[in-house]
């Protein structure tokens, strides 16, 4: 009898194990939709890979996630849905390897969309095209409303808090990075890594996102929010360290296409080290453009206008400082940008909205191959005792360049812009804010404070190529 009653305790044992596991296995965290039919999982990850070559997936509750996450979304097998997180977290996202690209909850999404999620812990480590969300986007793939709360993202080439890289065409939009962020090579940027190359038709659009996590490169290219960008860049906000080679609190290098409009960086700028020492800026660190060997990658290229920005973040650069773009090569639109850092310095250049404007290189494209930079409605705070540099100025350092002044202020279809060609040949060092220059422009006379350098030409050798 006793061993009878032994039999069926260890029964009745067994049974509830079982049940308690059954249980945990069917509760479900994810359903995905393909046309009429939805399907609920108790997978995230068999969730997604439902959906790869289209559909809906989306989260039903908060989800931890247990061991390694496989990244969902290959070279020959991209994620093409929709990944909508409905508001809730991802706790737990942990991808150890570091030889391997494409690394994210997705590796590449291919004209899909990821949207509405929240990652608390992360710890995503890959080679190339690192992100928490996405490694890449392709094909106007777009991710909106992300969330990373911390954890740390690292790599070695195009690392981002949120994306690793978006190729011609595709957006990130309305999201944060609390993540720590690093590069071992370069391209590493607090939202996106790098946001890069053209084609005809397509864009790139980086908006409303905000970056509170500290982002170092080891190597070229680290910004607050992407580091190599040919994308519009706008409405963005960083508050963190940003620390590498041409770096800047919003974009590290902006190149051949864009705009950088609207943006606020209050977070410290530091060049570490490196040999290609091109720029340090509040906003952007260089801004320049491809020449031959890369015109097949950019089909569109035209002049890059930074516009409506602010920074109030210490600047200090390896050879150039600017309190908006360490370094401007060729063209480029600069207005209605404000600078408010208490200090900033650089080894050669440094100036209050740009540190340093060169023409030596020559583009591919034909606009920007112009020289041709449009400057005005800019203002710095900084003291010019406060810039340190071989060669400084309180506004933009031109090295004897000309330049293109707007004088003409709220333009109307009566009183269309106008532009005044400002070449500055003398040697003097302008030590002084200038006062106000009034001219007859045929619709009223017009004021305009005018600081501008013209002490380059006796620094000439002292060019970066």
């Amino acid at each position: 009898m006793k061993k009878l009653l032994a039999t069926i305790l260890a029964l009745v044992m067994a049974l509830s194990v079982t049940t308690i596991s059954w249980a945990s296995e069917v509760e479900n965290v994810a359903q995905t939709t393909k046309g009429n039919t939805t399907t609920q999982y108790s997978s995230l990850a068999e969730a997604l890979n439902a959906a790869k070559d289209g559909g809906t997936v989306e989260l039903l509750k908060n989800v931890t996630l247990t061991g390694n996450w496989t990244t969902v979304g290959t070279e020959t097998e991209p994620f093409k849905g929709t990944f909508d997180g409905k508001g809730y977290t991802i706790t737990g996202l942990t991808i150890p390897t570091s030889d391997n690209e494409y690394m994210g909850l997705i590796g590449i999404l291919d004209g899909g969309t990821v949207k509405n999620v929240k990652f608390a812990s992360v710890s995503v480590t890959g080679k190339n095209d690192v992100g928490t969300a996405v490694g890449r986007i392709i094909n106007g793939g777009t991710v909106s409303g992300v969330r990373v709360l911390d954890g740390t993202v690292s790599g070695a080439k195009r690392v981002g808090g949120v994306v690793g890289s978006i190729i011609a065409d595709g957006s990130a939009l309305n999201c944060t990075n609390a993540a720590t962020v690093t590069g071992s090579v370069y391209n590493v940027g607090g939202i996106v890594g790098a946001a890069y190359y053209t084609k005809t038709g397509k864009q790139m659009h980086i908006t409303d996102c905000k970056n509170n996590g500290a982002v170092t490169s080891s190597g070229m290219g680290a910004g607050g929010i992407v580091g190599l960008s040919a994308a519009n860049v706008s409405g963005n906000t960083n508050t963190a360290a940003v620390k590498g080679t041409e770096v800047g609190g919003i974009v590290g290098e902006q190149k051949s296409y864009g705009s950088v409009t609207n943006n606020t960086n209050s977070g410290a700028v530091t060049y570490t080290s490196g040999e290609n020492t091109y720029g340090a800026g509040g906003i952007i660190g260089w801004l320049r453009y491809h020449g031959t060997s890369e015109a097949s990658a950019y089909e569109v290229s035209d002049i890059i206008s930074v516009t409506g920005n602010k920074n109030s973040g210490s600047v200090t650069g390896g050879n150039d400082a600017g309190g908006i773009v360490g370094t401007v090569y060729n063209s480029a639109v600069i207005m209605n940008n404000q600078n408010t850092a208490a200090s900033f310095s650089a080894a050669t250049f440094a100036a209050g909205i740009v540190g340093n404007y060169q023409t030596v290189e020559t583009p591919a494209a034909e606009a920007p191959a112009q020289n041709k930079l449009t400057f005005g409605s800019n203002t710095s705070t900084t003291p010019l005792e406060q810039i340190t540099a071989q060669c400084k100025d309180l506004l933009i350092y031109t090295n004897g360049n000309p330049i293109i002044e707007e004088v003409v202020p709220d333009p109307t279809p009566e009183q269309p812009p106008h532009y005044y060609y400002h070449p500055t040949t003398d040697t003097k060092t302008d030590t002084t804010k200038g006062s106000p220059k009034t001219f007859d422009a045929g619709v009223g006379i017009y004021a305009v404070t005018a600081v501008l350098s013209v002490t380059g030409m006796a620094w000439t050798a002292k060019k970066r190529h």
